[in-house]
């Protein structure tokens, strides 16, 4: 059986650095989300692509992801949750514009939970994906493997929170990509 998956969750992936593996249930629960205010602000990755993070809710926060070469902006919700003493992101479609006109997503489309472990140190933010080739090589070493679905863009991680939590949590070493780094944008002097 074969999952159309998200086209939206590709696109953040590309922009994001490249991510195979995304998640039907989320990494986080309402009781453990946490904050972490070094987060918000302008960041910038290398190809120029910007987001901009905002606290918008008790543990909540908006990102709005711009390219430097289009008119298009996608925005996220995202959720932090530490697990040991790790740092994770856990992001899912809110919607895009184009020229400022609201976009319609096709029927049938689903948002994807997209997973980040995340390093933020002063103006320096490393974040890695969950890999689908890690994924695949530790479930082989792992008893329970993470329970996962191909699909035609990667992987779907189908198992429930509480079993995604220990897998990421025991494998947060294996299961994720190789970090890659946005720079925190500085403030414009007035």
């Amino acid at each position: 059986m074969k999952v159309r998956a998200l086209p939206l969750v590709s696109l953040v992936c590309v922009m994001l650095g490249g991510c195979s593996a995304y998640s039907v249930h989320p990494l986080y629960t309402a009781e453990d989300a946490v904050v972490e205010p070094g987060l918000e602000g302008t960041w910038v990755s290398d190809d120029k692509t910007e987001i901009q993070l905002k606290k918008t809710g008790a543990h909540e926060y908006s990102m709005v992801m711009s390219g430097s070469d289009t008119k298009e902006i996608q925005t996220y919700k995202v959720n932090l949750v530490r697990l040991g003493d790790q740092l994770f992101a856990d992001m899912i479609f809110d919607g895009r514009t184009l020229d400022g006109t609201k976009l319609d997503e096709p029927a049938g489309v689903e948002a994807m939970h997209v997973v980040l472990k995340l390093n933020l140190s002063g103006g320096d933010l490393a974040y890695a994906t969950l890999d689908k080739d890690a994924i695949e090589k530790q479930n082989a070493a792992t008893k329970p493997p993470l329970d996962t679905m191909a699909t035609d863009d990667g992987m779907l991680v189908t198992a429930p929170t509480e079993a995604l939590r220990r897998y990421v949590a025991a494998n947060a070493a294996e299961v994720f990509s190789e970090a890659a780094h946005l720079k925190r944008k500085a403030p414009i002097s007035q």
